[in-house]
């Protein structure tokens, strides 16, 4: 599951005052050390700034209605990122933002999607192209690799864009250790998928 908390901090453009002596309120989301920063639309004046209460201090509509706004942006995007964590374990903190403001997150494939996709396309070609057993081989490697990246990095899944040569050479020592197979032919059909499906 993943456990990486997010943080949410408004802070003051204090470089960018506008004609009425206001700076503009920016909010910035950081998650697994990456950070994306937007404008909220909204202004304050410098003085009546916060900062380690987050809010401002001055009791006025106009005051009222800018921390009012502050607490709504940062429970939506709280919501936002609670709402990733349970469709997804694999997100950063560009799609918090997409979620956010309501927009569909970039999708990127998996390993363990990628092994589904050609397993499928396998078996409509028993009896043509491949035999019984060879679809059952692959079915098998599938299980290996779904194993491995739940021991390796305790993730239901993995990007496929994340994959490296790290990732290989612990897989490579996972099947030495772990698993009773020619470790050779496991790793050739692992290339293998992601070749045959043009995904590197």
């Amino acid at each position: 599951m993943n456990t990486s908390k997010i943080t949410i901090t408004f802070v003051i453009v204090k470089n960018r005052i506008n004609k009425a002596g206001k700076c503009s309120l920016k909010c910035r989301i950081t998650y697994q050390k990456s950070r994306h920063e937007f404008s909220t639309g909204l202004f304050v004046f410098p003085d009546d700034w916060i900062n380690n209460l987050q809010e401002v201090a001055t009791s006025n509509k106009e005051s009222d209605y800018i921390n009012t706004e502050i607490s709504l942006i940062k429970n939506k995007i709280n919501q936002a990122f609670l709402l990733l964590k349970i469709q997804n374990s694999n997100f950063n903190v560009e799609d918090i933002y997409l979620s956010f403001k309501g927009e569909n997150i970039k999708t990127e494939k998996t390993v363990l999607e990628v092994f589904e996709l050609h397993n499928t396309k396998m078996y409509k070609l028993i009896g043509k192209s491949y035999s019984i057993a060879t679809y059952y081989k692959f079915k098998e490697s599938k299980n290996h690799i779904k194993n491995f990246i739940k021991h390796e990095y305790k993730k239901k899944d993995y990007l496929l864009t994340n994959l490296n040569l790290n990732f290989l050479e612990k897989f490579d020592f996972y099947l030495s250790s772990e698993v009773r197979q020619n470790k050779l032919q496991l790793i050739k059909q692992f290339k293998d998928y992601v070749k045959l499906l043009n995904l590197q």
